[in-house]
């Protein structure tokens, strides 16, 4: 019960501290405006670079405007294997962080679906919390990103077979899907 209490008033601090820094939420009705994010993250532990993540963001016309995939690299996997055999949960979530990053001027002030396929780390955003502290991190840092560019995401389920982000993961790049870029 200590620990729950504990990261309960650690999480109600962490919101405290967030409320006084972002200013008022703008609501937009462009529905049309809607930008449509792919994530994916992989776990290899056998391979000489076991972990990566991909991303592929889709404009409000239905087109594949970017994508990436990168390797993550090592000293943050072995961070990750610290607290986890199979980070997979903590490689799943990073990847969402990483293309609000990368992509927030793009999705500034919009709508945002993402899709992911793992439900754990679907559920985590959807929560505002996780279960593991580099994913709380990964949280925490999202929150700010989405906060600062002022963008609405909504979280969805993904088949793995039907994510076009699954591809990048594993670094390869030639999905017909991508080829359109």
């Amino acid at each position: 019960m200590i620990a729950v209490e504990g990261l309960l008033l650690r999480t109600l601090e962490d919101l405290k501290g967030q409320i006084g820094t972002v200013g008022p939420v703008q609501v937009h009705r462009d529905i049309k405006k809607t930008w449509i994010i792919f994530t994916d993250g992989s776990f290899e532990p056998s391979s000489s670079n076991p972990a990566a993540v991909g991303a592929v963001l889709v404009s409000p016309s239905g087109v594949v405007s970017e994508f990436f995939g990168e390797w993550v690299h090592k000293q943050v996997v072995d961070q990750l294997l610290i607290f986890s055999d199979h980070p997979i949960y903590e490689l799943e979530i990073l990847p969402v962080l990483l293309a609000a990053t990368v992509w927030g001027h793009y999705i500034a002030n919009s709508l945002v679906v993402v899709f992911l396929d793992n439900e754990a780390a679907r559920s985590a955003y959807i929560q505002g919390t996780a279960a593991t502290d580099a994913g709380r991190t990964f949280l925490k840092q999202f929150t700010a990103i989405e906060a600062e560019h002022n963008f609405f995401p909504w979280f969805g389920r993904v088949p793995t077979a039907s994510n076009p982000a699954d591809p990048p993961s594993r670094m390869s790049f030639t999905d017909a899907a991508l080829m359109q870029f």
